[in-house]
């Protein structure tokens, strides 16, 4: 996996100077996934900044060539386990060769304690308390999107959620306060399953898609927070991070350098100034 493949993706797909949008391709395809109105037995408090991101992530797509009628979306009560992995079955099934494919998810991550150690995965909606059975684990959304890539020409997966535990506890209060952000995680069960800042494990697809043998130009992640960070929701933006790259992404980022196009470091510096902003 490189960070620099998207970003040649995205820049062949859409970007120049001016942020134009690229032309829709029926080929190309997007499934949108947000979660931010969990039910109240699910134990997950709500997010108010998905629907933001459901709009964000469309314009995002829409600026990837993905045509209207070729974005499927999933949100608060159609976003159940069994709605998005029939989702990314019917989009495994079709999917041809030479096609682009963008899954975006934003919601509350988790880690989880199984035989095999700490796990993570996505708390989709539920109308009781979640359960282990409930998450869909990185594991899983590996296993469908290795097939998409396996035939796409590029499969691109943004996550907006977080499973950093250990810096929520030191941080959330604060920041929450000061600028009406919530992280978008819920503890896991076990004490074991909280990931400190010192650890070095990330989350991340790759390893578990490399396994699939997917070769590493065919797909490519984008975390919203690495695995001694956390995602920030807000009300008015959206996920922080995906409302600091889309700004960038479609129309803010500037040609610092005069070369004609709006580079990877120019997005960049675009992106991470409006995150510590």
């Amino acid at each position: 996996m490189r960070f620099l493949s998207l970003w040649q993706f995205l820049l062949a797909c859409s970007m120049a100077a001016s942020a134009s949008f690229a032309s829709a391709d029926e080929r190309h395809h997007a499934l949108i996934i947000g979660v931010g109105q969990y039910s109240k037995a699910s134990g997950a408090e709500p997010l108010l900044g998905v629907a933001k991101d459901m709009d964000t992530s469309r314009r995002m797509a829409l600026a990837m060539g993905v045509p209207e009628q070729q974005i499927i979306e999933l949100r608060d009560t159609n976003a159940t386990k069994q709605n998005i992995l029939a989702a990314l079955d019917r989009l495994k099934q079709k999917v041809g060769a030479g096609e682009k494919v963008f899954i975006y998810f934003s919601g509350h991550g988790t880690s989880y304690s199984t035989k095999n150690g700490c796990e993570q995965g996505f708390i989709p909606y539920t109308q009781g308390k979640y359960t282990q059975d409930d998450l869909i684990s990185e594991a899983e959304i590996a296993g469908y999107t290795s097939k998409i890539s396996q035939v796409a020409d590029k499969a691109v997966v943004m996550v907006d959620a977080c499973f950093s535990g250990g810096v929520v506890a030191s941080r959330t209060r604060s920041i929450s306060q000061a600028a009406n952000v919530r992280a978008k995680f819920v503890a896991p069960a076990s004490e074991k399953c909280d990931v400190a800042v010192n650890q070095t494990l990330t989350r991340s697809f790759a390893t578990a898609m490399q396994r699939f043998g997917v070769p590493q130009e065919n797909f490519v992640q984008i975390s919203a927070a690495n695995y001694n960070e956390v995602s920030w929701d807000n009300e008015q933006l959206g996920g922080l991070a995906t409302h600091s790259i889309g700004q960038c992404l479609l129309g803010d980022a500037k040609d610092i350098n005069s070369s004609g196009a709006i580079t990877l470091e120019e997005i960049r510096l675009c992106a991470q100034v409006k995150l510590n902003g």
